[in-house]
């Protein structure tokens, strides 16, 4: 004969649930164990829909084939963007520049034009064109009243976005070689303006009237300039490139 006990019974699971009304994106500082619970550890192949909410990625497809890697894709508001891959940059299917640096490039939109960054030089988009940024930087005055050898009174800081900038100089009688402050000087073509009375300024071409070494970053004249014909003025003004 069996009698008949009752089994303890094991109670059902109880389900828990959280409810996000307010989706922030993804925590990638602090360990998932941490994260908020408006955040997530890992958001691989999800977007953003509407404001805190999010969906998967649905895929990709091909759209335009180009040569070399892929360096960066650039944005102004209101224009056609740009995409960089190898040396070049393309506005659809046309080459608006091509002598970019092949490594990874960033961007940033500032007076409704967009700025670019590729390690090699600093560009300008302005939805038309690519320029450099240096091709029409302001050509700071790093000293004034310098004698044609040394000393001269500091007047304005170098401009790191150009290479070039300027020294103005009180002439003597004899002295023929004018050194530069910044060497060496690379191959721009160095300019140089001679003060006049009635105080305009001529100027002169290299190898016209003057020669220049670069290692040394001097430039020599075939006649000396003489003193300033107006008192107390520079009278020799010379713009290089270090």
């Amino acid at each position: 004969m069996f009698k008949q006990t009752n089994m303890p019974r094991a109670s059902a699971p109880t389900l828990s649930q959280v409810k996000i009304d307010t989706f922030l994106g993804a925590d990638l500082t602090n360990s998932p164990a941490n994260a908020d619970e408006n955040r997530s550890p890992d958001c691989e192949n999800m977007i953003r829909d509407v404001p805190g909410k999010v969906r998967k990625r649905m895929g990709w497809q091909v759209k335009r084939t180009l040569d070399g890697r892929i360096n960066g894709y650039h944005a102004l508001m209101g224009h056609d963007p740009l995409v960089h891959a190898g040396t070049k940059l393309y506005k659809g299917d046309s080459v608006v520049y091509s002598d970019a640096n092949d490594a990874r490039s960033r961007s940033w939109e500032f007076g409704e034009k967009l700025y670019i960054a590729d390690g090699k030089a600093l560009l300008c988009y302005d939805g038309t064109a690519v320029t450099r940024v240096d091709a029409d930087a302001y050509i700071p005055t790093l000293t004034i009243a310098r004698a044609p050898n040394i000393g001269g009174e500091e007047y304005e800081n170098a401009n790191l976005i150009s290479p070039k900038y300027r020294e103005q100089f009180l002439g003597t009688e004899n002295d023929k070689v004018y050194q530069m402050s910044l060497v060496p000087l690379d191959s721009t073509p160095v300019e140089v303006e001679l003060l006049q009375a009635d105080g305009s300024w001529k100027p002169m071409a290299e190898n016209s009237g003057f020669t220049v070494n670069r290692t040394a970053g001097t430039v020599t004249f075939t006649t000396a300039p003489g003193v300033s014909p107006v008192a107390g003025q520079d009278n020799v003004k010379i713009t290089a490139s270090h």
